[in-house]
Formats: structure tokens, sequence, C-alpha cells
């Protein structure tokens, strides 16, 4: 029975990487697993049916006893009586086929198997009779597989099978016609997955093999024909699977007639045919003949290629015989890709390569030949590929360097693209064809300088790296013309330096990044010249020295190159110079010099790199005459030089500057040799004395193994203890203080390896330098924190020149010459690091508070300048996830001072940790704070750390919520402690009211946190909760304004906020995202759910205000888009999609949405305006809950005339809406709170709000909701007018005089359409209608108007059930008299 997909399959697991036994089988390991072994299966076969039966009703009950499924049982219940004799199955053959379709389809996948089964048996019983059904079958796998059969393994198994059966059991008919069976099988071997390709060509090869020799040509003929005219990657594999299996034989052999097949492939007429009737379809054919090979010589033996290898060079060697350029390029290019995929290059015929090799050479390659197509640089290309490939050949072991000879005199590209290839190849050939390499230089230098020197880089780079060590023709010789090339470039660069350094103009000629790269070619292949004269090491020397005086000028850019770059080209020149030195034995020390261009460009790499391999290549006498460069005071003065290149974030910098140190290191003195102890006692000679001579440690050289070291797991235990030695060596006082501020710089640069597993004793090594050493190393130190925190923070993505994998021209070396492309460790990271190890030594930091807290202050955004205010702050620069981290560790050094009273300016972090840090919301940012306010041990707050403490813990929240009682008759907070511990509770609680996220990983369990805090909260007074609702309006106010209000200290900062809220379109428009905005109004709404007017009296104005002016700006934004230019659109019920528990993940400006829709897809735009609404509706319900909650309230003009400005495009499309909402909205919902309240009931009255819902009545396809609703809302400002009119209150009348005509035409329409109701549906008219309207004829006064309402009461005397009684019964009549 055939398993689902889901069902998935385990298997014992022979993966290293996992300590699970047993894993599931992924699909394609389960379908390469699949062997559909039907031609080749020793398997017996049935080779008759039972007697008197046939192998159809075999099969049929044989599937009988092994599946039960319904749709096998009912084709079998079906058909039994159909089959029980073979003419039955012959005579009824068309019904049994058409059962056995109708049940291929994935709804019967369990009676898949024994249905493909039944199908072959079928054919195998009428055979010849079952072609005309061939077709349809093939079309009914197709539709199986494209609805998801192509996705179980055990399916493809069973179609497969069952289709490979058919073939076998109709070979002998199919064979006639195989381009009616490709023709057939079509939309399966193309089908869109590769697998289903492979299956169906496997089975379909089965006829061309058996075919015969015209049948199998017709049939590759029409297979290369399918690919050429529809190409497409599909066509392709398929075409070429279906090719690979023709020719495929048992296990790693070819069949018998794979020559047959690779000869047709490769002959002239099929290539000419194809190209005349398909003229775009010749690249396909070779792709299709590319991968047919391909696959033989990486699926078959080796030893097999030799068919492929006889049939290419055949049909080469008749090419060249016929002078057919064209199909000869085709057919060399074939067999350079045989060449090159094939594992074993022994199976070639030495003799047939070297005679192709030759014919080819002496008849396309001379440089004397320009005939037709042997000039074509495509077809010159394919042979000097060819050749190139016969190079990597072993057997061929003969001198290939005189055959080829001809090669190199050629100057065309084609030349280049051959040498420059073959300076890829081995040492070996580089080896036999070095001097012709050389000499072929002079011949294209004119033509294409740039890629001569490409070429000999490479070449010259083989040699350095040990490749051709024993070479003489390694070197450029003076005579050539590459050398002098070479000589005359850099000459003129010299007079082009000079030129600008004598004018100062440094902007006039521009040099191009060709000119500098061939410069740079040039001078690297200089230092290569055989024998060079002295005038070229005085050259090179004034080029280098020009280039010097070149860089002293301010500028970031000299003549269109970067500076960089001209100190690059500074560099490569001093390494040439360098290495002619090495050449020159007799010339003088030249150390002076280059330690002088090391210490002026001590950031470039490239310099750093020459002047070390000059100092490596010293040896101990050459040194001893420059003592005077190592004098104490030079020593220091380099230190201070060099020392900065090892805090450097290139690892490669520092490498190298502790090369050039640590020569430097073994000339001091003063420093012990490796095999010598540090302190080591000596007898002097003119003293019988014992005096001790004190031996420093080296550390330079320890610094240099560790950044030297690989960094990895495996090596990380031996650079600790290296860094470890270091940190003994501080210790034991045994490293001069010249080396002290050296040492500080080494150890930030270990930091800067992205190992977190160097970190631990790197720091610890820092603490204790900076302990031992303050002195020195203090005010550095201090200075990089301060560097690393202010560059961590604003410096995001550093420019940096990436490297060229491949270089392909000497451009490209140049660049990979460049690259500055480095991993380091972030700078924040940095920054926190150095704040860990001043943690490990909190005396050192509280004996310098004064400048750790000034630090501190820098960085929660202050200036240098006195703090008049916490809140004058720059709030741009205390934001975002880097800032946090470093704050927190800020936290962790602030807590392990514990004498907090006696840092500088004390007060003023006690207010910054309490107003601001405390605010944060990440919990464990408020825990540190805490235990840093709880340093100061004030009285007030001791008793209550734990509960704090327990406030910020989410664990340990809810239960403190619950147990502790904070309210003023509690006593638990005693009164003299109140004016302190409550604002700490209310920072510490408002940020989780803010963010849900932070009290739970689930929506509703922050909700119920937040209600929970809420309700905690409403322990404390209205004058206490001001600075609870200060904190939550404060996050709303630009930064610009926050200083200006939050800095005051009189007057009402709520009532300031609600001006600013009020008056500034900024705030609500541009400063909230959609996600903040939408927060924002949730949480006003369960305030306004919690909280009662005692408690939120105060600032209930300034919150509303907010709401308003967010519902202005949604239906600002709403009204600008595109879609929503008719009013009535925008109303379209602005409830939709709204929840009283959404949470936003999009974060969408408010002020940008109209230009996103603008721009953006219909999809975007749609969730944009979808979301607006969503605000638009939550702003609505708030205003209703708050008008519900506080209707004695006095909301103020200002919050009036916005919601009813913001409303009244909803309002002029209320009857629109009646008609297509199930449900009241949210303003439908407001309005009707507003009509049960004496006090606002009044403002109904303004723009046309009465009539529009009196209105809804005549809608006939409002819901019985909405309906209900404005009868509701009608029969409530009746009541109410009763209720004022024994007040003498008339202002609800006055409205409903103005507008009865509209209510009485409503009413009308209404009662009219229930009749019809009640005569189709049995509705009627109720209660309280009824009700409303004895209350409605207290206002008839008019006779038109006493009409309507007579027709309207009149129907209700005819219900038994409505008693209407005797009031209602003489208010009609008086209706009726009047």
């Amino acid at each position: 029975m055939a398993t689902p997909s889901y069902a998935a399959v385990k298997c014992l697991n022979t993966s290293s990487s996992s300590r699970k036994r047993f894993v599931f089988k992924s699909f394609t390991k389960r379908v390469e697993e699949l062997d559909i072994n039907v031609y080749r299966s020793i398997d017996e076969v049935k080779a008759e049916p039972s007697s008197g039966s046939s192998f159809f009703l075999d099969a049929l009950v044989e599937w009988r006893e092994l599946n039960t499924a319904e749709d096998f049982i009912s084709f079998y219940d079906e058909m039994i009586p159909l089959v029980q004799t073979l003419p039955q199955i012959v005579l009824h053959r068309e019904k049994i086929f058409s059962g056995l379709l109708q049940r291929v389809n994935m709804a019967a996948r369990l009676s898949l198997e024994p249905i493909f089964m039944l199908i072959a048996e079928f054919a195998r019983d009428i055979l010849e009779e079952f072609l005309p059904f061939l077709a349809r079958h093939a079309s009914a796998i197709l539709a199986l597989l494209s609805d998801g059969g192509d996705r179980d393994p055990e399916i493809l198994e069973q179609v497969f099978t069952s289709w490979s059966r058919i073939m076998m059991y109709l070979q002998k008919y199919l064979v006639k016609d195989v381009v009616q069976i490709l023709r057939i099988t079509s939309p399966l071997r193309f089908f869109p997955k590769d697998y289903v390709r492979e299956f169906m060509a496997e089975s379909v090869s089965f006829l061309l093999r058996n075919a015969r020799n015209d049948q199998l040509t017709e049939g590759l003929r029409k297979a290369l024909f399918e690919a050429a005219k529809k190409s497409s990657p599909i066509r392709i594999d398929g075409v070429t699977a279906l090719l690979w299996h023709v020719m495929r034989g048992t296990y790693t052999k070819l069949h018998s007639r794979a020559g047959n097949v690779m000869e047709f492939l490769l002959s002239k007429s099929i290539c000419t045919t194809i190209d005349n009737k398909f003229p775009d379809g010749s690249s396909t054919t070779r792709e299709v003949i590319t991968g047919v090979i391909h696959r033989l010589c990486n699926e078959v033996d080796q030893k097999e290629l030799a068919l492929i290898y006889t049939c290419l060079f055949k049909e080469i060697k008749s090419c060249i015989k016929d002078d057919c350029l064209g199909h000869l390029k085709h057919m060399i290019d074939f067999l350079t890709f045989a060449l090159e995929n094939s594992k074993q290059s022994d199976m070639l015929d030495k003799a047939d390569v070297l005679e192709l090799v030759k014919l080819l050479i002496h008849k396309y390659v001379r440089p004397g030949i320009r005939t037709g197509e042997a000039s074509s640089s495509e077809f010159l290309g394919s042979i000097l590929d060819f050749l190139l490939c016969v190079l990597d050949v072993p057997v061929i072991s003969c001198n290939l360097s005189i055959i080829y000879a001809p090669v190199f005199e050629l100057t065309n590209l084609s030349a280049v693209a051959f040498m420059k290839k073959l300076c890829m190849k081995g040492p070996q050939i580089i080896k036999a064809f070095e001097s012709q390499i050389l000499s072929a230089m002079d011949n294209i230098l004119e033509t294409s300088p740039e890629e001569v020197l490409f070429i000999l880089l490479h070449l010259f780079k083989k040699a350095t790296d040990g490749v051709t060590h024993d070479i003489d023709g390694s070197h450029l010789d003076r005579e050539k013309k590459v050398y002098k090339f070479c000589d005359s470039n850099v000459r003129l660069w010299i007079e082009f330096v000079d030129d600008i350094v004598k004018t100062g103009n440094h902007s006039s000629n521009l040099v191009s990044a060709k000119e500098a790269a061939i410069l740079w070619g040039s001078v690297r292949c200089y230092s290569n010249v055989k024998d060079a004269p002295q005038d070229s090491l005085a050259m090179l020397n004034k080029f280098i020295r020009s280039l010097d005086l070149l860089l002293e000028v301010e500028e970031d850019s000299i003549s269109g190159l970067p500076k960089n770059t001209w100190r690059s080209l500074l560099g490569a020149a001093l390494l040439s110079y360098h290495e002619l030195l090495l050449v020159n034995v007799g010339k003088k020390s030249e150390l002076s010099f280059f330690l002088s261009l090391a210490k002026r460009h001590s950031t470039c790499p490239q310099v750093l790199s020459a002047v070390a391999e000059y100092l490596d290549s010293l040896h101990g006498a050459t040194s001893l005459g420059m003592m005077e460069e190592f004098d104490p005071q030079n020593l220091l003065n380099s230190f201070c030089i060099f020392g900065a290149s090892l805090s450097s974030p290139n690892k490669n910098v520092r490498v190298l500057t502790l090369r050039i140190l640590s020569y430097y290191a073994k000339m001091d003195q003063r420093l012990g040799s490796d095999d010598e102890r540090p302190h080591k006692r000596r007898k002097a000679e003119d003293s019988a004395e014992e005096t001790l001579e004190l031996k420093y440690t080296n550390v330079v050289d320890t610094l240099l193994v560790v950044e030297s070291t690989p960094v990895s797991v495996s090596t990380s235990r031996k650079i600790a203890i290296f860094v470890s030695r270091i940190q003994m060596s501080l210790s034991s006082n045994t490293v001069h203080d010249d080396y002290i501020p050296l040492l500080l710089h080494g150890i930030i640069g270990i930091l800067y390896n992205r190992f977190s597993d160097l970190w631990p004793p790197a720091l610890d090594c820092l603490a204790v330098l900076v302990s031992k050493h303050k002195d020195l190393v203090w005010s550095q130190f201090i200075q990089f924190i301060a560097v690393y925190q202010s560059k961590g923070l604003t410096v995001r993505n550093q420019e940096k020149l990436l490297a060229v994998s491949h270089p392909e021209s000497i451009i490209d070396c140049f660049s990979l010459y460049l690259a500055t492309d480095f991993d380091y460790t972030p700078l924040e990271t940095i920054a926190t690091l150095l704040l860990q190890a001043l943690q490990k030594i909190p005396d050192v930091a509280e004996s310098c508070s004064r400048h750790v807290v000034t630090l501190f202050l820098n960085f929660m955004g202050y200036t240098d300048g006195s703090i008049t205010s916490v809140d004058s702050y720059m709030s741009d620069k205390c934001k975002g996830k880097q800032w946090k981290m470093i704050l927190k560790e800020w936290l962790n050094l602030l807590r392990a001072m514990r004498n907090a009273r006696s840092l500088s300016q004390s007060k003023i972090i006690q207010e910054i940790l309490t107003e601001r840090v405390l605010d944060e919301s990440d919990p464990d940012i408020q825990a540190k704070a805490l235990d840093c306010i709880l340093n100061c041990k004030d009285e007030f707050l001791i008793p209550y750390s734990q509960n704090l403490k327990n406030l910020i813990g989410l664990k340990t929240l809810r239960e403190e919520l619950t147990t502790w009682a904070v309210s003023h008759d509690s006593l638990s907070i005693q009164k003299c402690h109140r004016s302190h511990v409550v604002p700490l509770v209310i920072h510490v609680l408002t940020p989780k009211v803010r963010k849900l996220k932070l009290l739970g990983s689930r929506k509703h369990t922050g909700v119920s946190h937040r209600k929970a805090i809420l309700r905690f909260l409403l322990q404390f007074d209205a004058k206490e909760l001001q600075l609870f609702f200060s904190l939550l309006l404060k996050s709303l106010i630009p930064g610009s304004l926050q200083l200006e209000m939050f800095s005051c200290q009189s007057g009402d900062l709520l009532e300031s906020i609600s001006d600013a809220v009020g008056t500034s379109s900024i705030i609500c428009l541009e400063s909230l995202t959609w996600k903040r905005a939408n927060g924002f109004l949730h949480l006003v709404e369960e305030i306004f759910g919690t909280f009662g007017m005692t408690h939120i009296g105060p600032y209930l104005n300034a919150l509303l205000i907010i709401v308003v002016r967010l519902l202005e700006s949604c239906m600002r934004n709403l009204g600008n888009s595109s879609d929503e230019k008719d009013p009535c659109k925008q109303s379209n019920h602005p409830d939709n999609g709204c929840s009283n528990d959404q949470e936003a993940d999009n974060s969408i400006d408010l002020n940008e949405c109209p230009n996103e829709m603008t721009v953006a897809d219909d999809t975007e735009a749609s969730a944009s305006v979808k979301q607006l609404k969503d605000l638009r509706s939550l702003c609505i319900r708030i205003v209703s809950l708050a008008l519900g909650r506080y209707e004695s309230h006095d909301f103020g003009e200002y919050f009036w005339s916005t919601f009813f400005a913001s409303v009244k495009p909803l309002i002029d499309c209320f009857r629109q809406e009646a008609g297509s909402s199930e449900k009241p909205s949210s303003l439908f919902s407001c309005f009707m709170v507003m009509s049960q309240s004496p006090k606002l009931a009044p403002l109904l009255g303004t723009n046309n709000l009465v009539p529009a819902i009196f209105s809804i009545l005549t809608v006939r396809t409002a819901s019985e909701s909405i309906t209900s609703y404005a009868l509701e809302f009608v029969e409530n400002l009746l009541r109410l007018d009763n209720d004022l009119e024994q007040q003498e209150d008339h202002s609800v009348k006055k409205i409903l005089a103005q507008h009865m005509d509209v209510l009485l035409n409503s009413l009308h329409d209404f009662v009219n359409y229930r009749k019809e109701l009640h005569r189709r549906s049995g509705r009627w008219l109720g209660q309280r209608e009824l009700r409303l309207f004895k209350l409605l004829l207290n206002y008839i006064t008019d006779p038109s108007a006493a009409e309507h309402v007579v027709d309207l009461v009149l129907p209700f005397f005819s219900k038994k059930d409505l008693n209407s009684g005797k009031p209602i019964f003489k208010s009609s009549l008086s209706c009726a008299h009047i």
C-alpha cells in the first residue's frame, strides 16, 4: 500500500555529525534509493497465466488478497464478472481501461499500486490492442504526478515500474514506431522535476536500444529536434538523460549501440540539419552532447571512454580532411571537455593525440596563416584550449615545448589567453615553457602591456614561492623589451611625481586605476631583472623618495587616487628595492632608510611588509653598526610611533608592526634572551661585591607569537598560555616601563581577534597592566574607552576595499594588493571588553572616578559642561542595541564600585539612574541600575530593596503585585519614605506597561500582566500617578521639546503635555510609527477600562487629545490614498480587522503611509490601508469608552472640534455603511453613548449627525442589529428629552423638532418594509417600536405629521399579543382629530 508523503521513513544514521542512532530519510535520499529494475531484473517472470485464465485475472485475484482499499475493491466488484476469460477482456477492454484510469488519482492513493500493476498485466494480455490506450495512460500519469504524486517516492516507484513493464511487454509493437512513443511521452520526459525525467528516460531508452538502426536514427533525430525546437534547461536535461540511458549498458559498461549513438551525435549531417531547420538550436544540440559526455565521464568505467575518444578522433580527422572548420571547432571543444572531465587520461592513445596536436599546430597555428575561418579567434581559442588540456595528460611525456613553439609566436588575444592559462599550470609544465613565455612577452608587449605584466607577475610569483628555484630564465634579461618598458615607465613616473611635488598641483593631472596598476606591475617586475645594474637601484631609491615627499601633503586624494593607494605604491617600490638589495651583496646597509619610512607610514601594511622583510634578511653583523638607532631615547620614540599600529583592527598591520618591533627588542640590551631568566646574579669584573643585573622580559616576541598564531579552537589554549606569561611578567615587575604603553596597545590588538575564548586571559592581563602601571597607561586607557564607545555607536559600515577572488587582469591583481578586507571584533564589543577589564579593578576606578564619571556622562548623552537637568541629554545618541550593550557594562562597573557616595558627581549619577536608566524596558538593565542605586545605602530604600527587585524580575513580578500593598492605608511604606519609594516603583513598572513583550512570551499573558500592574497602580493617589502618566506621554514628545517641557520644575506638567500634543502636528504625524501608535492606543484603552475618575481625572484631557489627533491623522492619510478618494470608501466599516488585544508587528510611519500606498503594489497598499482603518477604529472605540465612563468630565472645545472634524466623512456615509455592515461600528456606539447623556446629547446636533442616523431606518439591506441600534438611538433621545423637559432644558427638543420630518418618513418606510417582511416571513414590530411611537406622539402638532403617525400606529391594534393600552389609543385619536 502506498505510504502518505507525511509518513517519514527512518534509517540508520551514518553521519558523524549527529549522535542520534536513527534519523529520518530525506526525500532526495528516498528517491535516490529507488531502483526501477525491470529490464535487467533476474527475478523470475511468469511466462504464462494459469490454465484457462489470463494475466489480468490472476493479478486481480492476487491483489484482492493484498489490498482492501475502497477504490480497488469497488473496481474488483465491478469488473470480476467481465474478466473471467481472455475473450471477455478483449471485448470489454474499453470499459476495463476506463475503470482503471478512473482510479488513477491522489484520492485513491492506497489503491494505486494494484491499479498500476493491473494496467501492466492488462497490456500484457491484449498486446497490440493496448496501443490506442497508451496516450491516455501517459496523460493519466501526468495528471497524477502534477497533483502531488511526484512528492511521494512510493507512488513514483509504482508508476514507473508499471510503465517499464508495459514497454517491455509491448516491445515488439512499439519499436516499429519509436517516434510515436517519443511524442506520447514528451510531457513526462520534460516534466519539471528532474527525477521524473530520469525515470521516464530510462524506461523509453529500452525501446531505442532494441529498435532497428533506421528506427534508432529516427528516434535520436526526434529527440534532438525536441531540444532544438524549444530550447530550455528542462528540455536539454530530458534529452540528455534519454541519450545517456540509450548508451548505458549494465552497471558501468556501455551498451553495444553506444558507438552508433555517439557517431550519430557527432556526425556533421545531423548538425547541418539542425542548423538549417532550427537556426537557434545548434547551441542547444551542443549542450546536449556536452551533457552526455559529462555523464559518460562520471558514471561509466574510464576504460569505456576509449570508444568516445575513437569517435571524436575519427570525426576530427574527417573535418580536417574536408576543411570543415565550423564543425571541427565543435569537435575539438567536445574532445577538450572530455579530457577535462575524465578521471583517467591513460585511456588515450598517445600516438593519436600527438599526431592530432602536430596536425592542428601545423595547419592552423602557424603565425603566417590568414585564410578564411582559420583566422577566427574563437576557432584558434578552441585549438589552444585543447593544447592546454593535452598538457595535463601524464602519458604524453615527450618534449612538447618544441612542438608548441609556433604557439608562442602568435600575437593575438587568443595567444595571450593561452599564456595566462599556461601560467596557472603545475611547476613541471611552467619549467618546460618558461623561457618561451618570457620570449613571447616581447612580441605582445606593444599591443597588450597590461596583459604582459599580469603574466609576468604570475610567473615570478611561482618562482618566489619556490616552484622554479633552479631556472636561470626566471629573471628578466636587461636586453628584453619588457625590461626596457618597465624601466622607462618607472622613470616617467618619477618625473610625474617630482612635477607634482614641485608645483604643488595635486588635482590637475588625474591618474586612472589602470595607469596605477601598470605602474605597480612595472615596479614589481623590475625586481626580477637579471644582473640589475646599480643605476636601477638608484632609480628605485629616487622613486621611493619622490613618493615619500608626495605623501607629505595633507590632502586625502592626490591626482585622483586616494592617499592609501600612493602609500601602497610606495610599499611595492620598497619591496622591489629590498629584493634588488638581496642580489647586490656589496651594497651598504639601508636600515635607517627603511625604518624612517616605516615610522612615517606606520599604518600602511604594504610599507610595513617591505620593511619587515628587509629586517628579516639582515644578519647580526650588518646591524652592529647601527646601534645609535637603538639607544633608549630613540627606542622610546619608535615605540610611541609603532604602538598605535598595535591597536589597529587590521591584524596584518599588527603582525607586521610586531615583526619590526621584534628587531628593536633584539637590539635592546636591557632585555634577556629566550634562554635567560629575567633576574640573574653576576659578579662585577672590577669589584668583588655581588651586584644584581636586572634583565627584563621580551614581551614583544610573546605578542608576536600570539598575533601570528592562527586563531582556532585547537590553538586557543596555546595563545592563552602566552598571554598568561605576559600577565605573570607584569605581576613580577619584569617588564620595562618603556614597553608598558606598547603592551597596552598590544593587548587591545588581541581583543580585536574575533574569538571570544581569547578575551578572558587578555582582560585579566589588561587589568593587571592598568593596576600595576596606572601612572603610565591610565590616560591612554581612558581614551581608548572614550573612542570605542563613541565610534561603536556611530561607525557602522566601514569602507573596505574588497579583494578579487580570482584575478584575471593586472587591475584585479592591483586591487587584490590594495585589499583591506579583514575581520575584527566590533568597536562596541571592544568598548564592553574594556569596561569589563575595569570592573576587575574597581579600586582603581574609584580612585580615578573623576575620569570614569565624565566618560559615563558622555556616554549617557551629556556634554562636557555642567548638567542643568537630567533630561538635558542628546536622545538620538542613547538608543539602539549597541548602546544598551555598553550601558550594561557601565552599570556593572558602577555596581562594582561599592562606595557610591564618594564618586565624583554622585548626586547626578543617582538622578540619572533613577529617572532614566530605570525607565529602560530591559529588566536586566533595571536590575543593574537598582543595584547601583542601592549602593548609596539610603535609609529610605533599604527596607524595600527586595520588593523593588521582585517587581523587576519577570518570575517574581506577579506574586509581588499581589502581596505588596502600597496604599496609604496599608502603611507598608512609611510616610516619610513614600516620596522616595513611590517614584522608584513607578519608574520600574512603567516600561512593563508600555511593552507587552516584557511580560510574557505570549500576547495574552502580557495583557493579563499589564492589567495586574494597572490594578496595582490604583493603590496610589492621583498626585502620585502624575509621574506615571508623564512617563507614558514623554515618549510621544519630540526630543526638541522634551528639554523645554520636562526641565521645568513648576506648573502643571500634564497640561503642558496636552497643549504640546494638541498644537504640534509633529508629534502625532511623524514621531509615531504605526506600531507605536497602535500599542499606545491599546494601553490607553486598558487604562480607561481600569482607572476611575478619581485617578485619571487630571490626565484625561491629555490622553484624549492624543487619541483624537491620531484619529485625525488616520483620516487624513486615508483621504490622501489613491484608492480612498471617495469618502464612503473610507468608512467601509472602521471596525473591520480590529481586535481588542491586537498587537502590531509592522512599523509604518503614519506620515509616510500615503507615499507608500501610491508607489507600492496592490498588496502592500491594501495592507497599509487596513492598518490605518484598524487604528482609526481603535481611536473611536477609546473615545466611546471614555464618554461612557467619564461622561461628567469636561472634554474641552478642542477635543470636540477635532473629533467631529475627523469623523465627518464617516458621518456622511452612515447610510451607505448601514447597508454593507453586519454590526454597528465603533462610531455608532460612540454616538449611542452620547444619546444617553444629558451633557453630551446636545452635541449631536452638529454635522447633520441626527438625520444621518435617522435615515438608516430607510435602508432595507441593513442588518437587524444596526436597525435595532438606530431605533434605540431614537428612543434614547426621546426619553432624554422627556427627562430634560421637566428641568426646562429644551436643548434636545430643538434637535428633534428640527429633524422630525426625517424621523417620521424614515419610520414610515421602516414600518412599510416590515409589513412586507411580515407577509413573507412573519416578522413584525415589537414592544420597543411601540414604546417609541408612544413617545413620538407628544411631538405631533402638524396634520401631515399626524397622518404619518396614525399610519404607523394603526397596524399595532391588529396584533393581539401587543396590548397598547388606553394612553396610546387616546393619543392616536388625538392625532386622528388633528
